[in-house]
């Protein structure tokens, strides 16, 4: 009885363990690259106000997605027969 006491018990330390680890490396991740992606994002809007012909490939780039996610929504519909939609 003992030892299934202490092994629930070190299978609960273990797990929480793993939870701390996964918490902090997380949080390390944030602190290290949310300083860099802050700062290319900046300069990236930057461009995009320098060049209108990039703001204007964004945009399009933009309206393709949307209607490429709307072809690959509706595509079972018109095709249902297709292996590709199961």
């Amino acid at each position: 009885m003992a030892n299934q006491l202490e092994k629930k018990q070190l299978e609960q330390i273990n797990n929480i363990g793993n939870l701390n680890e996964g918490f902090f490396s997380n949080a390390l991740v944030r602190v290290l690259f949310t300083r860099k992606a802050k700062k290319a994002f900046k300069q990236i809007g930057k461009s995009i106000k320098k060049n209108p012909e990039i703001a204007a490939a964004i945009v399009d780039l933009k309206n393709t997605t949307d209607n490429l996610n709307d072809l690959i929504t509706n595509y079972c519909k018109k095709w249902p027969t297709d292996p590709q939609c199961d």
